[in-house]
């Protein structure tokens, strides 16, 4: 066993659920501690508690077999999925990619706005006649905030206007501060993702290839 100097501090969490799962957990205890030491000044307020337990209870899947959030799922299951908004709303959008992957089983493609007008812009087309087949088939998710540079909204709306797929839906962050909308996403993307694994009769808490491959390892690695 090793020793650990005196200075280093344990901050314990629940055992007993992975880590997509235990969200909460992890994140208020970093966040905290970083406010604690004074890296971040930052809080969320009891209000913001009580508008995201609200989201919480709103997007429940069990609760609302027929709500939007299951709706939605319904018209995810046959197309590949791409998700785009800005880039300080990447944390989200890559955990909605990851939660796609693992709890539906699903392969999802991400970009930024505004960076990926530079180049992806061109892929998805919707100028001019010659439209890659692809591009027509993808079920696209845009993830927003009230917060959003006017331009960065201004290349949205541009892009809406000119994408050539017609399954096209935007997730928006309710919340007062960018920490709120982002946790707000998350809360909705993740119920979201495991009604699409649901639907896809796949249990959104089983990850066997990851299960696999870490045995591999540690028989390689003994």
């Amino acid at each position: 066993m090793c020793e650990l100097s005196k200075s280093v501090h344990l901050i314990s969490c629940p055992s007993g659920q992975p880590p997509r799962s235990a969200f909460g957990h992890i994140f208020a205890r970093q966040l905290a501690f970083l406010v604690e030491i004074g890296i971040l000044q930052i809080e969320i307020t009891e209000q913001a508690l009580e508008r995201l337990q609200v989201a919480v209870e709103d997007n429940d899947i069990i609760t609302y077999p027929e709500g939007d959030v299951a709706s939605l799922a319904l018209n995810l299951m046959q197309n590949p999925i791409a998700i785009l908004g800005p880039n300080e709303l990447m944390p989200a959008i890559n955990r909605f990619k990851n939660q796609l992957n693992e709890n539906s089983a699903r392969f999802a493609r991400i970009g930024a706005i505004p960076e990926m007008n530079h180049n992806e812009a061109v892929a998805w087309g919707g100028v001019g006649d010659d439209q890659d087949p692809e591009a027509t088939e993808q079920a696209l998710i845009f993830l927003s905030w009230d917060g959003m540079h006017p331009r960065v909204r201004q290349r949205m709306d541009w892009f809406v206007s000119n994408c050539p797929t017609e399954l096209a839906w935007k997730i928006h962050g309710v919340g007062e501060t960018l920490l709120e909308s982002l946790l707000h996403l998350c809360i909705m993307t993740d119920w979201l993702s495991i009604a699409l694994g649901l639907l896809h009769g796949k249990d959104p808490s089983a990850i066997e290839p990851i299960i696999s491959l870490k045995e591999y390892l540690a028989q390689i690695n003994q």
